[in-house]
């Protein structure tokens, strides 16, 4: 049986936040938050002030890549930020971080297609920031500094 999901977006994320903080998970199978590309998002609380070492990682899935900025993790204050900027002709993949107030970013272009379910990652150990798309490292950067506070 075939099911149409509503939506011309349909992002269903599984997003893990490791960053020296403990999170609870809810129990059961089947646990995702489903996204038909209207004004959702998920909100939490609770991220230490001094991080040294962030990931954030999503599963996504397009139906058509969107023409503008589609976020899939954003830690307030724009502290860390894992995105698709369709703005661009070739789409870019990009992570990025604040450290020492300046934003640090790795932009990767084309790295995403339509109709296709994609493993994407962000991580900065202190040193260095690495993207990664299903598994693969596909850009590295060593920003220096220290990480921002987050505001929530």
């Amino acid at each position: 049986m075939n099911r149409r999901i509503p939506g011309s977006i349909f992002a269903v994320l599984l997003l893990l936040l490791f960053a020296s903080f403990a999170t609870s998970s809810a129990s059961g199978s089947g646990n995702c938050l489903d996204f038909d590309g209207s004004d959702d998002y998920a909100e939490g609380s609770g991220l230490s002030t001094s991080m040294t070492s962030i990931t954030l990682e999503a599963w996504v899935y397009h139906r058509t890549l969107p023409s503008s900025v589609e976020r899939y993790i954003t830690v307030q204050g724009n502290l860390a930020v894992l995105r698709h900027d369709g703005w661009s002709q070739q789409g870019q993949l990009h992570f990025y971080i604040k450290t020492d107030g300046v934003q640090r970013d790795i932009r990767v272009n084309g790295a995403l297609q339509d109709d296709r379910w994609y493993h994407v990652a962000g991580t900065w150990d202190g040193t260095d920031m690495k993207l990664y798309l299903n598994g693969e490292e596909v850009g590295t950067l060593a920003p220096g500094g220290s990480l921002d506070a987050p505001s929530g």
